[in-house]
C-alpha cells in the first residue's frame, strides 16, 4: 500500500510517498481502506516538532529524540470503509463507512489503516462526503470538550481567539447553538466565512491587538498561540471562564490561586476520544445543525503541498487529503 512517511522533523519536504506492508487486524480490530484523512494543524506541529515546552521532550523521546523512529506514518483523522474485520469484532462488517480519530498512533496518511473495533469509530452518514466525516474526527471532539468546559449559556458573551480553524470554527457553532453572542478573532478573508457561519463580531488581530479590546467576556476561549495568558486573563469578566487550549508550564502555575484572586476559572483540558461524543457530532452535521468548513482539497501525492498550505495559517476550517480520488 501506499503510505507517506517522514525522514526527519522539518518542512514539509521531509514527507515523501514510499510503499508498505498493507497491516492485517488481529482479534478486536477492523481493517479501514482510507478514502479521506485530513491536513491537520497537529500533524504539521508533530513533522515540525513544534510542540508545547511543556510536551516537547515527552513527545520527542516517545517519537525519537532525535529523528522520528515511531509514528513513522502521521495522520490524526480518516473516514474510509471497513475492509476486514478481526476474529471477536461483531459490531462491523466489510463495506461499513465510517470515520475515527487515529488517537496516539497516528497512521491515517496511508491507503489502510487498522483501528481497534471498540475504540472511537462512529459510522459515516450518506449525507457526509468522506473529506467531511475525516475532518470532523478531531476538531470535533476538541471543539465539544471545550464547549462542554465552558458552560454557555444563552446570555453569554465568547471570545474565540484564533476561530477560523478546525475547532474553531466548530467551536463558533456550538456556541451560537447554545445562544451566546461571539465575538472571533483572526484576520483576513477568514473573517467574512466566519460572519457566515454566525460570528456576531470580527477582529482583525492584525490590525487590533487583542491588546487594544477593552470589552470583558464571560468565555474566553484561547485557541490559537498567538493569544497570551494576559490577554486571555484580562479580557475575561469576574465569574468568567478563560479556556486554554495549548498549555504552557508558565501558564499552569499562573492559575494556581486564580480563581481566589479574581474570581475568574482559567481552565486546561486535553480532550478524550469519546465513541458516544464523536457519534452526537456526526448525527448534528447529519441534521445539518453543524456544517464542517472544507476549505481545500489535496492528493495524497499533493502531501507536501498539503503541509505547505497549512504551514502558511492561512487555512479556514480544514484542508482535506483525498486518498481514493
Amino acid at each position: 500500500m501506499r503510505v507517506v512517511t517522514w525522514s526527519a522533523y522539518g518542512g514539509p519536504e521531509v514527507l515523501g510517498l514510499a510503499e508498505a506492508e498493507k497491516p492485517q487486524p488481529r482479534h478486536g480490530q477492523i481493517l479501514a481502506r482510507v478514502h479521506a484523512t485530513t491536513g491537520f494543524a497537529g500533524d504539521s506541529e508533530m513533522r515540525r516538532s513544534d510542540i508545547l515546552p511543556l510536551f516537547w521532550l515527552p513527545v520527542r523521546m516517545m517519537m525519537g529524540l532525535f529523528r522520528p523512529r515511531r509514528g513513522k506514518v502521521l495522520g490524526q483523522e480518516l473516514a474510509g470503509t471497513v475492509e476486514a474485520v478481526g476474529e471477536g469484532v461483531t459490531g462491523f462488517s466489510p463495506g461499513d463507512e465510517v470515520l475515527a480519530p487515529t488517537s496516539a498512533s497516528l497512521g491515517a496518511y496511508a491507503e489502510f489503516i487498522v483501528l481497534e473495533a471498540d475504540g472511537p469509530i462512529a459510522r459515516k452518514p450518506a449525507q457526509l462526503s468522506f473529506g467531511e466525516a475525516a475532518a470532523l474526527c478531531v476538531g470535533g471532539l476538541n471543539a465539544w470538550h471545550f464547549h462542554q468546559l465552558a458552560s454557555i449559556q444563552p446570555d453569554h458573551e465568547v471570545l474565540l481567539v484564533g476561530a477560523g480553524g478546525s475547532i474553531g470554527t466548530l467551536s463558533l457553532q456550538l456556541a451560537k447553538q447554545a445562544g451566546a453572542r461571539v465575538t472571533v478573532v483572526d484576520t483576513g478573508d477568514k473573517l467574512a466565512k466566519l460572519s457566515a457561519l454566525g460570528a456576531d463580531s470580527c477582529i482583525d488581530f492584525k490590525t487590533t491587538p487583542l491588546t487594544q479590546l477593552t470589552e470583558r467576556f464571560d468565555v474566553v476561549f484561547n485557541i490559537h498561540k498567538y493569544a497570551s495568558f494576559s490577554d486571555g486573563l484580562r479580557l475575561t469578566r469576574e465569574g468568567g471562564r478563560l479556556l486554554l487550549m495549548n498549555i504552557y508550564l508558565g501558564q499552569m502555575l499562573r492559575r494556581i490561586g486564580i480563581a481566589r484572586r479574581t474570581g475568574k476559572q482559567v481552565i486546561v483540558g486535553m480532550a478524550g476520544y469519546d465513541r458516544q461524543v464523536l457519534q452526537a457530532l456526526v448525527d448534528k452535521v447529519a441534521a445539518g445543525q453543524l456544517q464542517v468548513p472544507i476549505d481545500r482539497h489535496f492528493t495524497l501525492e499533493e502531501i507536501v503541498d498539503a503541509h505547505r498550505y497549512v504551514d502558511s495559517d492561512a487555512k479556514f476550517g480544514n484542508v482535506v487529503i483525498d486518498v481514493i480520488a
